[in-house]
């Protein structure tokens, strides 16, 4: 049986979808194929801009156990980015406009 683990993501305000698309892909993405006894990640974007929420990641794993640990790394926490220098145009995530839930 493969365990999911589902984040349900929205952009912080002042974030364009256009923005939040290229950091999911080009920062999160890497970050989290570096987790171990990661067995797939599926990342899946709202059809446009205007849903309540801006996409959906899914991380599979082996066992429970396998996405439990993970989470209490501190690679599997931290799913959002780090302050960005002032100049820089993406702000960063707010943790309450991320979720995610086992199943």
């Amino acid at each position: 049986m493969t365990y999911k683990v589902f984040g349900i993501l929205k952009r912080p305000d002042g974030m364009t979808f256009e923005q939040f698309k290229k950091w999911w892909l080009e920062v999160h993405v890497p970050r989290v194929m570096k987790w171990p006894n990661l067995l797939g990640y599926d990342v899946n974007f709202a059809l446009n801009e205007n849903e309540p929420f801006d996409g959906v990641g899914i991380v599979c794993f082996d066992t429970k156990e396998a996405a439990e640990r993970v989470f209490q790394t501190l690679e599997g926490v931290a799913r959002v980015p780090p302050p960005l220098p002032r100049q820089a145009k993406m702000p960063s995530f707010s943790p309450k406009k991320l979720s995610s839930f086992l199943m």
